[in-house]
């Protein structure tokens, strides 16, 4: 190839790339995002205790031993539960990706080079089978990218964990809506319990989160100078 020529073929993690820009620290985002994280962490909580209780009712339910009253009570308990904790993923899943376009411009601002998503990756989030691995790369790429190379390290196992707890989530949590469609009371029982496993496993999905945030915001401040 002719290296004086004036074009090249753009290399493949070059196709989106956004040209560095200037530095913008995302501590006041990064903030706001651990207030919500937290608040999505009290509502599965708060949505775990309802599924307990909802356990119990269903097996009081196969004896008999409870009353409409009590049903509808729960029903009601479960619904605000549900709508509680869809409010708060959603209000940090929104903050999350603010987060991580500001994160990822911030990475190249720094000098990261060659980096294979861009500020948009969060879209893979929404993107069928490719969303079990693909923002897991791009958040763990950040992580590198936004560290410095004369001291930089591979993400640790919280990384790790925090992916695996999401996932499990939602794929917990689908599953257990498709169980509770059904008409028999063992199989909306069983969904219960997947409901109450997929609760636990977002709890420590939001919990290993901040962590993982924290993390690359520490790695960027530092090596802005704050």
């Amino acid at each position: 190839m002719d290296r004086s020529a004036p074009y090249y073929a753009p290399k493949p993690m070059d196709l989106g790339a956004e040209s560095p820009g200037s530095y913008r620290s995302a501590s006041a985002i990064t903030r706001v995002l651990q207030v919500l994280l937290w608040t999505t962490v009290v509502a599965a909580a708060y949505m775990l205790f309802t599924e307990y209780e909802q356990i119990q009712l269903l097996a009081r339910l196969e004896t008999g031993d409870v009353t409409l009253e009590e049903i509808d009570r729960n029903d009601a308990t479960v619904g605000l539960a549900v709508v509680a904790y869809a409010a708060a993923l959603c209000s940090a899943g929104i903050c999350f990706f603010v987060w991580f376009s500001r994160s990822n411009k911030n990475a190249r601002a720094l000098g990261a080079e060659a980096m294979e998503f861009g500020p948009n990756a969060w879209g893979w989030f929404f993107c069928p089978l490719l969303n079990l691995w693909k923002p897991y790369q791009a958040v763990t790429e950040l992580f590198v990218s936004s560290q410095d190379v004369r001291r930089a390290t591979m993400p640790g196992t919280i990384f790790i964990a925090w992916w695996a707890a999401w996932v499990l989530a939602q794929v917990g949590g689908r599953a257990s809506a498709k169980m509770m469609e059904s008409d028999t009371i063992g199989t909306i029982t069983t969904g219960a319990w997947v409901s109450a496993l997929s609760s636990i496993a977002m709890i420590a999905a939001g919990v290993w989160c901040i962590r993982v945030v924290s993390s690359i915001q520490a790695e960027q401040d530092r090596r802005f100078g704050h």
